[in-house]
């Protein structure tokens, strides 16, 4: 709004201000110099010798003297600096005259009052046209600034608000991976005893059956079953078979290798997924799985006793034989078939499937 004031408004009213005040100053500086010329006062005469014209006119001429006369002030002393800096003034009409004795001719500064308001009528224009380059250049360069400074200032919010998006975006990231995470967990987590269920198993199964074939290294399967279980349920009920469950889960847990997994396979029934280690080490996980479950106490029940049987798996997949075995459900089956022959031979019963045994399931 401040520049449309400026250009169609303030704009217009100065120049017709300007041109108003040089027409009145050359009008009345030409009056003055009119009324000078037949003025008899000026070569000290009375007002009644001169011309009758004038001695009619003389308010008109005193008031004429008096507004030009201040008009004339800054000119006076402007051409009196001049004169005074210039040792002589010389044209071809006047002789060689100090600047000081020259300005005391009457007539000399209407003349250059004159000449002066000519002068600037002549470079008028060109006055303008400075006026509007300088005024249209500091324009461009305070609008550049302004500019700038806006820019710079929409920059710095933009950044403020972008580093907040972000803030909120890695905020909504990590409630979204934690929620990703207990959705992965709860997936692959048995619900009850909070160790992997049978589907981790399977995937977990498969992949460490391909790399232990292609890195010639061991794999052990454990398969576990909680002995006589139906039968603690009819007796103490399905809330207490629950317990024994989560317990037995945590105490198997509590011997499970760092690097092996624990798995609830289904029921009652427990896998451990062993990778790399010796069947000596495989023999004392199963003793101690054996023992750690026979020295539970149940609350509610103290005179219980729970035992579990054990079906072991175990392959040197850098024996050659083990190469026979092209899928890795068929080596669950033998740690299967071990925990079925440990259910037969009494229970509370380790049986441990060696690589023979495993070729001639394979060959029959």
């Amino acid at each position: 709004m401040g520049s449309v004031n400026w250009e169609y408004w303030i704009l217009p009213v100065y120049f017709k201000i300007k041109k108003m005040t040089l027409i009145t100053l050359s009008a009345l500086l030409t009056l003055r110099f009119f009324f000078l010329i037949g003025d008899p006062r000026v070569f000290h005469l009375d007002m009644d010798q001169g011309l009758p014209l004038y001695s009619q006119m003389t308010g008109l001429i005193d008031v004429t003297y008096l507004i030009t006369n201040l008009v004339l002030i800054p000119v006076n002393g402007l051409f009196d600096l001049i004169f005074l800096m210039i040792p002589a003034f010389h044209t071809a009409y006047f002789p060689a005259l100090p600047a000081s004795e020259l300005t005391r001719y009457p007539g000399v500064f209407d003349w250059l009052a004159l000449f002066s308001i000519g002068l600037v009528w002549l470079i008028s224009p060109a006055m303008d046209q400075a006026y509007a380059l300088s005024r249209n250049t500091l324009w461009k360069m305070f609008v550049e600034m302004s500019f700038a400074g806006k820019k710079h200032a929409i920059y710095q919010d933009t950044l403020k608000k972008r580093a907040k998006d972000l803030m909120k975006l890695n905020v909504e990231y990590r409630n979204l991976s934690k929620e990703t995470s207990q959705l992965k967990d709860t997936v692959i987590t048995d619900e009850l005893t909070q160790i992997y269920n049978r589907r981790f198993f399977h995937q977990k199964m498969e992949e460490l059956f391909l790399r232990a074939k292609q890195n010639k290294t061991p794999l052990s399967v454990i398969m576990m079953d909680i002995d006589y279980f139906k039968n603690i349920n009819d007796k103490y009920g399905h809330l207490m078979g629950d317990t024994i469950l989560r317990d037995i889960a945590m105490a198997i847990q509590k011997t499970t290798p760092s690097n092996a997994f624990l798995t609830r396979f289904g029921g009652e029934e427990f896998a451990m997924i062993l990778p790399g280690h010796k069947i000596e080490k495989i023999t004392a996980v199963t003793r101690t799985v054996q023992k750690g479950v026979a020295s539970l106490t149940f609350e509610g029940a103290p005179e219980l006793e729970v035992t579990i049987s054990q079906g072991v798996a175990h392959l040197d997949f850098a024996d050659e034989l083990a190469n026979a075995l092209d899928e890795f459900n068929d080596f669950v089956r033998f740690a299967d078939d071990e925990l079925y022959r440990a259910k037969l031979a009494g229970r509370n019963t380790i049986c441990l499937n060696h690589l023979k045994a495993a070729k001639d399931q394979v060959n029959t």
